[in-house]
């Protein structure tokens, strides 16, 4: 699994994925928080060996599940139950826009104050024909039935918008 291999070192690459850091995010949580999977230019190169760049999408969208999928079991052994009871877990793409300069899409985990799940779930859904690459990367994983999908329109300051994608476990 030369992909396993990868992800390692990807992992020491971003702070971000380290226990301690996840930890503390866990332990410490701020209202919303967003670790990127790839917070550098360059860094997804390594993987460039074994995936085709247009296999990045449903790659780095297996990640984001994989971490996803880790992270909420640590908090399981770090949280009380009543601390996990007030965190909300999520995958994010909170610009698309960054994709025109990557290649491909970049995941977020994001955890959050449970409080927050409620907004979520009220934004618009998102329509998948419209967003082919995500689509697509859910049912190559077998996901496609198991997300709400929902996005939030912002102001960015500088006179344009930019679009955030929540990927929402269905309950």
């Amino acid at each position: 699994m030369q992909s396993l291999t990868l992800l390692n070192k990807l992992a020491k690459l971003e702070k971000s994925y380290q226990e301690k850091n996840i930890i503390d995010f866990l332990k410490y949580p701020v209202e919303f928080e967003e670790i990127p999977i790839i917070t550098q230019k360059g860094r997804e190169d390594i993987f460039l060996e074994t995936f085709s760049k247009k296999d990045f999408d449903v790659f780095f969208l297996n990640v984001a599940l994989f971490y996803l999928n880790n992270i909420k079991l640590m908090a399981r052994k770090v949280l009380s139950e009543e601390e996990r009871k007030d965190l909300f877990f999520c995958i994010t793409y909170p610009d698309l826009e960054l994709s025109d300069l990557y290649g491909f899409n970049i995941p977020n985990i994001c955890i959050s104050k449970t409080k927050y799940k409620e907004k979520f779930e009220e934004k618009p859904q998102v329509n998948l024909d419209q967003m082919l690459w995500l689509k697509n990367s859910l049912e190559q994983l077998g996901y496609i039935d198991t997300f709400k999908i929902v996005y939030s329109k912002s102001d960015d300051g500088f006179g344009g918008e930019f679009f955030r994608v929540f990927l929402l476990n269905k309950e």
